[in-house]
Protein backbone atom coordinates (compact mmCIF):
# COMPACT_ATOMS: atom_id res chain seq x y z
CA UNK A 1 0.00 0.00 0.00
CA UNK A 2 1.49 3.47 -0.83
CA UNK A 3 0.65 6.57 0.95
CA UNK A 4 0.30 9.76 -1.12
CA UNK A 5 0.58 13.17 0.92
CA UNK A 6 -0.27 15.13 -2.16
CA UNK A 7 -3.60 13.29 -2.76
CA UNK A 8 -4.14 13.50 1.18
CA UNK A 9 -4.09 9.44 0.86
CA UNK A 10 -2.87 7.38 3.79
CA UNK A 11 -2.65 3.87 4.90
CA UNK A 12 -5.39 2.76 7.24
CA UNK A 13 -5.60 -0.10 9.86
CA UNK A 14 -8.32 -1.73 11.95
CA UNK A 15 -7.05 -3.79 14.57
CA UNK A 16 -9.07 -6.34 16.50
CA UNK A 17 -8.48 -6.31 20.42
CA UNK A 18 -11.38 -8.05 22.09
CA UNK A 19 -10.51 -11.36 21.17
CA UNK A 20 -7.46 -11.70 19.96
CA UNK A 21 -8.32 -12.72 16.68
CA UNK A 22 -5.39 -11.29 14.83
CA UNK A 23 -7.84 -9.78 12.56
CA UNK A 24 -6.51 -6.81 10.40
CA UNK A 25 -8.73 -4.90 7.95
CA UNK A 26 -6.25 -2.66 5.79
CA UNK A 27 -7.60 0.17 3.52
CA UNK A 28 -6.76 3.92 2.49
CA UNK A 29 -8.35 7.10 4.29
CA UNK A 30 -8.57 10.47 3.03
CA UNK A 31 -9.28 13.49 4.90
CA UNK A 32 -6.45 13.59 7.74
CA UNK A 33 -4.49 15.86 5.84
CA UNK A 34 -1.48 13.80 7.23
CA UNK A 35 1.81 15.23 5.60
CA UNK A 36 3.79 12.64 7.97
CA UNK A 37 3.35 10.53 11.55
CA UNK A 38 0.36 8.21 12.47
CA UNK A 39 -2.89 8.53 14.58
CA UNK A 40 -4.42 5.69 16.30
CA UNK A 41 -7.95 5.51 18.43
CA UNK A 42 -9.24 2.80 20.56
CA UNK A 43 -12.48 4.54 20.17
CA UNK A 44 -14.60 2.86 17.31
CA UNK A 45 -18.24 3.56 17.68
CA UNK A 46 -19.45 0.10 18.86
CA UNK A 47 -16.30 -2.33 18.00
CA UNK A 48 -13.24 0.17 19.85
CA UNK A 49 -11.11 -1.98 17.85
CA UNK A 50 -7.91 -0.06 17.73
CA UNK A 51 -7.94 2.04 14.44
CA UNK A 52 -4.50 3.52 12.83
CA UNK A 53 -3.74 5.94 10.23
CA UNK A 54 -0.49 6.86 9.23
CA UNK A 55 1.75 7.73 6.29
CA UNK A 56 4.62 4.85 6.97
CA UNK A 57 4.25 1.30 8.65
CA UNK A 58 6.87 2.24 11.26
CA UNK A 59 5.21 5.39 12.40
CA UNK A 60 1.58 3.44 12.45
CA UNK A 61 3.09 0.92 14.63
CA UNK A 62 4.79 3.17 16.96
CA UNK A 63 1.09 4.72 17.69
CA UNK A 64 -0.12 1.28 18.32
CA UNK A 65 2.06 0.43 20.89
CA UNK A 66 1.39 3.80 22.56
CA UNK A 67 -2.24 3.81 22.33
CA UNK A 68 -2.58 0.23 23.34
CA UNK A 69 0.08 0.80 26.75
CA UNK A 70 -2.14 4.13 27.67
CA UNK A 71 -5.65 2.22 27.14
CA UNK A 72 -4.99 -0.57 29.31
CA UNK A 73 -3.11 1.55 31.72
CA UNK A 74 -5.86 3.28 32.14
CA UNK A 75 -8.77 1.03 30.56
CA UNK A 76 -10.53 4.08 28.66
CA UNK A 77 -10.37 4.50 25.01
CA UNK A 78 -7.80 6.88 24.76
CA UNK A 79 -6.60 8.73 20.92
CA UNK A 80 -2.99 9.64 20.69
CA UNK A 81 -1.42 11.60 17.43
CA UNK A 82 2.06 11.38 16.44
Amino acid sequence: MMTDPSRDLAKLAVIERHYRTGNVGLGFVQGLDLQRGAIASSVAHDSHNLVVAGMNDMDMLTAAKHISTIAEAYQLPIIARL
